[in-house]
């Protein structure tokens, strides 16, 4: 579940970065801070489980806290004092994120986050202040740029390259207007089963040499 424990601090409260030992690959260094951040995680149970769920899994789900970005590690301590005082993930578990600010997906504005485990689907930061939502995109994703998934570069490799899943807001709405126009496109152009174009007889037809000459 990636909790965080009192274990997990260092004198002050912040999280504990991790030291080199034997290589500096694995030394962490803190990227970026910001308080004040509500948390929402979405899990894979099924809705009859999940209120039970949250109040034993997740105590501190849909409460605020503190984000920190570093070069390994997001990590995200509560407010709130309790047995379990945050949670944690590897920046190469998350697989998508993005600045969403639209009411229909979620009622606030941000950083949507997909997670590659087991339970946990999805992670919401949600700042006190709008304008945190892009300096948390770009914290994250210089850290995912420093954390490069190994499968997901051959299969980048595999696909010529494609398979980038770091968006900005822009690209985003473009993304999503782009398959507004390919939908109305279809259904504009669409030709029913059995019906042929209209054409001139003869009109792709090659032309005679003697035409030609």
């Amino acid at each position: 579940m990636n909790v965080l424990t009192s274990g997990d601090l260092a004198v002050g409260g912040t999280p504990a970065l991790r030291t080199a030992a034997g290589s500096e690959d694995e030394e962490e260094f803190l990227m970026a801070t910001f308080e004040r951040v509500e948390i929402h995680i979405t899990t894979e149970e099924d809705e009859d489980d999940e209120n039970e769920c949250m109040a034993e899994e997740l105590p501190l789900n849909q409460t605020r806290g503190t984000l920190y970005v570093t070069t390994k590690r997001v990590l995200w301590i509560g407010d709130r004092t309790a047995p379990r005082v945050g949670y944690g993930w590897e920046v190469s578990q998350i697989t998508l994120h993005a600045i969403s600010r639209d009411p229909a997906a979620f009622p606030q504005p941000c950083l949507y986050c997909q997670i590659g485990t087991e339970k946990i689907s999805e992670v919401r930061f949600v700042p006190a202040e709008d304008k945190q939502l892009s300096e948390l995109f770009s914290a994250l994703s210089k850290s995912a740029e420093m954390n490069p998934d190994d499968e997901e570069d051959e299969d980048d490799e595999n696909l010529g390259g494609e398979g980038d899943w770091i968006y900005n807001e822009d690209e985003v709405e473009n993304g999503a207007r782009a398959a507004q126009i390919a939908a109305h496109l279809d259904s504009v152009l669409h030709i029913a089963p059995g019906v042929e174009p209209p054409s001139e007889p003869g009109q792709f037809d090659d032309a005679d040499e003697d035409e030609l000459l």
